[in-house]
Order: C-alpha cells, then structure tokens, then sequence
C-alpha cells in the first residue's frame, strides 16, 4: 500500500473523531482531494524519450503483486439518504482498456472489469448503492500518457464506504515522459501518474414517490449487475442499460420497475437520429438487442450506425402486454386496453422516448418507431396517435391493427370532438395474407385511404417471417421508400385512391400468392412552404431508379393532400388555387384544414405541384 501522507492521515482521525462523536459527517468531505497516485522510482530525465517506461515506486516485493494501493473513506452525510455527487477528475494517466460495463463518455466507466492485464487501473467503489467505476478508459493501450479533466455525477447513499485502489499489475508504468502539468493541480510535470478527485457538489437525491413519479430519472446499470445483460456488447457501439420506476401521471396501479437500453452511433454527434424498437412476444429487451449481432435475425430490430437507438420492455410486468394496446385472439387484452386513451405502457413508452431525446440532444424532427409483430401492432398503435414524436414508422408483419384501430377512433368509431389528433407519421407497414396475425388489414387500410393518411404497404405470402432477405425474394419492395429519410418538420405528400394500386387479398381472399403494394411507386420532393405558398414537385419512381420485379407504372392518378404543411396554415373551407403541370384549379380544405387535390396524374417525370393562397 501507498504512504498515506499526514493530510491524509489528519483527515482520517478527524473522520474517526467525528464519527465516534455521533455527529454525520459533511457529505463528500473525506474524498475531497484525494488521489490515486502512482509516484515514479526513477528520476524524470531532462529529455526522456517517446513512450519511455519507468519503474513504479509501490512496489515492495513482486512487482506483479504489489504495484497496488486500497484506501477507504466514509462518504458521510446522513444514513437513510441518497445524495447525487458531482465530481471533477483532473490527472496524468496512461490507457486502459475496460469491458463489460458502460462508457459514459471519453474516459469513464460504469461497471465492467479490466480487459488489459500490464496498464495501470483507477477504480472508485461504492458500497451504497453498490457500484465501481473505473477513470482513465480508452479504446486501446498503449505507450502514450494524456491529461484527464471532466465531470461525472453518481449517486452514493448517506454513510456509504467509498473505496479508491489503482493496480499498476507488472511494475512499470508509462512514464510522464510530455512531462504534461494539471494546471490548478500540478502546475510542475509529476514524476510518475495520479488522478485526483475534487467535490463539486452534493445534493440530496429525491426518495421514495418522489423519485419514481415527479422526479423520474433512469438510473444507468452496470451490465455485469444484470444477468440477461451479461456479454452484451455491439461492435464499435457504446451500449447503456437503464433501469427506472414509474411517474405518477402515467396511471400505473401500482410500482414497477422497467428497463431500456441505448445503442450509441459509432461516431456521437449533436443532432444524431433516433430509432426506436419495440421487440416482439417471444423477447425482451435484452434478447432483442442481441438479434442485432446477426443479420436475417429479425432484421428491423437492426439500427443504422449512425443513430442512437432506444430499444423499450413490455415482457418485464404483464400488465404492459402487447405495448398496452390488444389483438383480436385475446378477449382480456381488448376488454382492458380498448379505446382511444393511452394505457400506462405507452405513456411510459414515449415519455421514455422524450428523455432519450433531450438527454442525447437527438433532433427531434428525426425520431423513428419500429417494431416486429407485437411490437408491430406496437409500432401502429403507438406510433400513428404521436405524429407529433415521430417522422416515420415501419411495423414488420404487425400482430394485429386493434391497437391502432382503437388509438386512432378507426370505423366504426370516429375521432370525438374533444380530440385533435397530430398528422399521423408516414407508415411503413409490410404483412402476409396467409400470416393469421395479419386479420383486419383490408379495413385497416381502407382506413388509412378514407382519413388520408400516409401509408406505403407490402404483402405477399411471406408467412410470420422476421429475415428481410426471406421477404423480398416474395416481395422486394419492403425497403425500397426511404422511411428514415422522412423529417417531421417538412410537409409530406399522402397518396390515397391511387391507379396503381393492388388489389388487397384481405378480407376474402388471403389464398392469393401474388405480391402486392399500395403507394410503392410515389414520391416527392419539397421545394418551397411559406405563409401564402406550397411548392412540391411529386413523381414516380423510374424503373432506372428501382430495381424490382413489379412493373412500374409510367402513368398513374391519385388524389394527393398536404399534410405536416409547415406554413402554409389552411383555415376550414378556406380556398387556394394550385397547377400541377398545364393542369390547374381551386381546392377547398376540408373542416380539418387539410387540402386535397384529386385525380392527379402523375409520371415518372417531376411535376411541381404549388398551392397559392
């Protein structure tokens, strides 16, 4: 063990002094400026050489057994309370490489144990609530030496131990041969390596209601502290577990506990977007996320490398089954989950989805919800009513339109007038006639067609199936519209009525083995959307451009409305005129302000369509 010296051993004894007096100590006081020091045993030379090695003054035997030091201090503060600790971490260290846990950041580590056997270790431990995190993480090792200086906020109990030890584990260290100074800490180059730590703050935590309900914070875990976590890890990805009570507001009956976990983009950036899955009956949080190691399992779960990802729970507490909503083969689910108000489970979803939002300062006009077959009907449910969360959805092989048959006040309900639902986000939905589960679709999507909703829609006979590569040899279109591409702050054009369309196999004919495709073919592009105009150029898509085995149409009519129109705000029955080509005309906005301009012809050629007021 390192030499205490005498501030360190005043401190200790005013510790045990106070402490034996029965007075608490001042929360954080006792580790306020310490240090995990590994001083040097060779003299810093005047000119030492790149990458140079030195001797570790610890050691007082084997080298590989006592490069090592331990200390302990009592946290103080009040036994009975939690208390969120700010503190500062400024230092000389070399790298190290950690596993198992959690990044949070450049050097932190949350959890996890060594994953590199010769580089020296710096571990903070806390007994209350139990947890250890590690200071000087990297992606690699190495002879190189940098400066360390940021802030974490953990949370540690009332009278909790707190326990500083470093392992420099052969003997030798990276010596500080930048001879790198820590301004306000060690303004001469220390011979050797050291971290310091400073209190910055101490704040008592919410408890009890409080913390689950008005102050709900998800609390980060460690991976290795939860079994189905254990070994999970995606390449090149930082991955985090949360773990968090429930709020009040959300109507849940009694406490529970929930967890979700973010995939990080391989390179973090303000501004990133976000992908939300919501997994399937036959998994959980943690098995969906390991699905994404190995492509053609349940490849939808699978997020682009340069988003966040928030994969949610319904498995852990069985009254959030089926992401709140319900299908039609369950009398219970529909009796308990039926109508146009959210259940607990999917407050809980999106306000999860919110915190995912504002914590990882994702752009919010880029937010997008998946989901396979449960977590489809999930996708419908929740997705549709939130058109104001989120730009796209895609639901693979949905288990059942109920969810959001009810959500949305689908036929034979209608919307009340006391509710005014956002513009619904651009559905991306693909299922097979001859999947049972896939009951209801021909009234879900003439729903869809009568209210003018943004649908793009796959089937053929593809089964229950979760392999994309399976799919597209029945049907190629499924990933042929660029979902992720869609932003909810620009307008989007929907396509109802269209020429082109297939025939839909529901209700009456399910045996059919053709594939089909309502709005495959459709897009557009903005141009302009001011106060008193809308400009949108709108086309087909050229059998240049897509390569499938349906045949693409170079001539096809739809009505087309105008909705998540920015600023071109329609008031009900008000009249604007529009061209579209040489064709042209007035149009009047229906009762909910949206325009519709019908019976466009439309070709593979751009046209622009403008809406003047």
């Amino acid at each position: 063990m390192k030499l205490r010296s005498p501030s360190i051993l005043v401190s200790s004894f005013c510790m045990i002094l106070i402490a034996s007096s029965g007075s608490a100590v001042e929360p954080g006081k006792q580790i306020d400026g310490f240090r995990w020091s590994f001083p040097s045993a060779d003299p810093m030379p005047d000119k030492p050489a790149r990458g140079a090695v030195c001797r570790s003054a610890l050691v007082k035997g084997d080298p590989n057994k006592t490069d090592n030091f331990t200390e302990k201090r009592n946290f103080g503060g009040e036994k009975g309370k939690r208390y969120k600790v700010t503190l500062r971490f400024r230092g000389v260290v070399e790298p190290m490489m950690y596993k198992n846990g959690v990044r949070d950041g450049e050097y932190f580590y949350i959890g996890g144990q060594p994953n590199n056997g010769t580089y020296n270790t710096y571990k903070l431990e806390v007994s209350a609530p139990k947890s250890h995190y590690f200071l000087n993480r990297c992606d690699r090792v190495g002879h190189n030496v940098f400066t360390i200086d940021y802030t974490r906020t953990i949370e540690i109990d009332g009278g909790a131990t707190l326990t500083m030890s470093g392992d420099g584990q052969n003997g030798k260290m990276i010596a500080n041969f930048k001879k790198l100074t820590v301004p306000g800490v060690e303004e001469k180059p220390y011979n050797g390596q050291f971290i310091q730590v400073n209190v910055l703050a101490v704040k008592e935590a919410p408890s009890g209601a409080a913390k689950d309900q008005a102050n709900w914070t998800p609390s980060k875990k460690p991976i290795e502290d939860l079994p189905k976590a254990r070994g999970l890890a995606i390449s090149g990805r930082t991955l985090e577990v949360f773990q968090h009570g429930v709020k009040k507001e959300w109507g849940y009956e009694k406490p529970q506990q929930d967890t979700f976990i973010v995939i990080h983009p391989k390179s973090r950036r303000k501004g990133s977007p976000l992908y939300v899955v919501l997994h399937s009956a036959g998994h959980d949080v943690f098995s969906c996320v390991k699905c994404t190691r190995q492509v053609g399992n349940h490849d939808i779960y699978r997020s682009p490398d340069d988003f966040y990802a928030l994969y949610l729970d319904c498995r852990a507490n069985r009254g959030d089954w089926w992401w709140g909503g319900m299908h039609a083969r369950d009398a219970n689910l529909i009796k308990k989950n039926s109508g146009g108000d959210p259940t607990p489970a999917e407050r809980r979803a999106i306000d999860t989805v919110k915190w995912a939002i504002k914590t990882y300062e994702i752009d919010p006009n880029r937010v997008y919800l998946c989901g396979n077959s449960m977590g489809g009907s999930g996708a419908l449910g929740i997705g549709l009513r939130n058109g104001d969360i989120f730009a796209a959805i895609k639901a693979n092989v949905p288990a059942g339109v109920e969810h959001a048959t009810h959500r949305m006040y689908f036929p034979p309900k209608s919307v009340p007038q006391n509710v005014k639902l956002p513009d619904p986000p651009v559905l991306i939905d693909y299922s097979a006639p001859n999947d049972g589960w896939s009951f209801g679709h021909g009234r879900f999507v003439k729903a869809m067609n009568d209210r003018k909703y943004p649908l793009y829609f796959y089937w053929g006979p593809f089964g229950h199936a979760n392999n994309h590569a399976a799919i597209m040899k029945i049907n190629d279109l499924i990933n042929s519209f660029d979902w992720l591409g869609i932003r909810k702050n620009q307008a989007c054009a929907v396509f109802t009525n269209a020429s082109c369309n297939s025939r839909l196999p529901w209700p009456d004919n399910t045996g059919d083995k053709a594939p089909g495709q309502v709005n495959a073919f459709f897009r557009w592009k903005n141009i302009a959307d001011t106060k008193n105009k809308l400009q949108m150029s709108i086309f087909l898509v050229s059998p240049e451009d897509l390569k499938t085995t349906f045949r693409i149409p170079g001539t096809a009519t739809a009505d087309v409305s105008l909705r998540r129109v920015q600023n071109l705000k329609a008031r009900p029955g008000e009249t604007f005129k529009w061209t579209f080509g040489a064709a042209g005309g007035s149009v009047r906005a229906d009762a909910g302000g949206l325009i519709t301009v019908k019976k466009l012809k439309i070709t593979s050629k751009p046209a622009t369509l403008t809406v003047n007021r």
